[in-house]
């Protein structure tokens, strides 16, 4: 089995080295993954392919692996391509590919997908067409603490849910909005609230961070709340239900979970506890190491009898709700 990765940046395969190398335990790039993958024989080899020479020269010296300046260069099939480009060349990385003489058997894009919702139901149609299956990375999706906490969510009446993001709707939001999918069922409806004064410039301007509201299936309050991302960074979910209160926090490296008790000082009624009753960590640092093995055991296993985590319906239900709300 061969890999190939579509940009060297820091998703990619260029992520400092103090937080991401072949010596290194956490695994925050597509390259650290596939070099184990490599190292434990999962897959035969792994190559990069990036326009920029220096970049390129630079991941191949850190990733023992062959480099090439364009898709076309690549000179026998792949099993898995990897795009790892900005968003913005999405599109023309998957002409590229699409062009090819011997199709991939999955493609891994990063999110959100495409620019647009447009551009991702054809992109969709063409995968389908073509016979390869297609994987967003929503990182979250791939760590199993996360997955646990969906099946306790299955079990629990949601009152409402709060999450705190910066960045950018489409940049960042993207990964709020795949997890409602993913917890609460089918978008119903959404909406942008305020105006430009109600929003944040902190990561570019056609892309901006606002406050938004969404009703699911399961869960009929949804609020994504803005923080100013130039001073810092933050993502956290807040999820009531009837029974209880299911925090994600530190970047979505604790889950906290609450209950509510009896009121011991100041009535006879119920109060969510202070303290949370049980404290969970998630491999999000591992979240790439869990989506290459999740893609390889795919392919390796009978396919009808093993899941993709998170698939390119997936993506395409993410970009339409972001192509609702801003009215695209």
């Amino acid at each position: 089995m061969n890999v190939c990765i579509i940009g060297a940046g820091s998703i990619g395969a260029l992520k400092p080295n103090e937080y991401d190398s072949r010596f290194s335990e956490n695994v925050l790039t597509h390259a650290h993954a596939l070099y184990h993958f490599r190292k434990s024989k999962k897959i035969n080899d792994f190559c990069i392919v990036e326009k920029n020479v220096k970049k390129l020269n630079s991941a191949k010296k850190k990733w023992k692996c062959q480099g090439y300046s364009g898709v076309i260069e690549i000179p026998f099939p792949m099993d898995i391509i990897v795009i790892s480009v900005p968003t913005e060349l999405h599109k023309n990385i998957f002409d590229d590919i699409f062009n090819l003489k011997t199709f991939p058997k999955i493609i891994i894009c990063e999110k959100p997908f495409t620019d647009n919702y447009d551009q991702a139901l054809n992109i969709h149609k063409k995968c389908i067409e073509k016979d390869i299956k297609l994987v967003i990375n929503y990182t979250r999706r791939f760590c199993p603490q996360i997955q646990s906490l969906k099946k306790r969510l299955e079990k629990e009446k949601i009152n409402s849910c709060n999450i705190i993001y910066v960045r950018g709707l489409k940049r960042d939001a993207c990964h709020a909005i795949d997890l409602c999918n993913y917890f609460f069922g089918d978008f119903k409806q959404g909406k942008i609230l305020g105006s430009i004064q109600n929003s944040f410039n902190d990561y570019n301007f056609e892309d901006l961070t606002v406050p938004v509201w969404m009703e699911f299936e399961r869960c009929r309050n949804v609020f994504l709340t803005p923080a100013n991302g130039i001073n810092y960074s933050i993502f956290e979910i807040d999820i009531l239900t009837d029974n209880g209160r299911y925090s994600i926090i530190d970047h979505s490296k604790k889950i906290k979970i609450f209950k509510k008790e009896k009121e011991k000082i100041y009535g006879s009624f119920n109060t969510m506890t202070y303290e949370s009753i049980e404290d969970i960590s998630v491999e999000i640092e591992n979240a790439l190491l869990i989506l290459h093995g999740n893609c390889i055991n795919y392919l390796k296993e009978k396919k009808e009898n093993y899941d993709l985590f998170c698939t390119g319906l997936d993506g395409l239900k993410t970009q339409k709700i972001l192509s609702n709300l801003l009215g695209e």
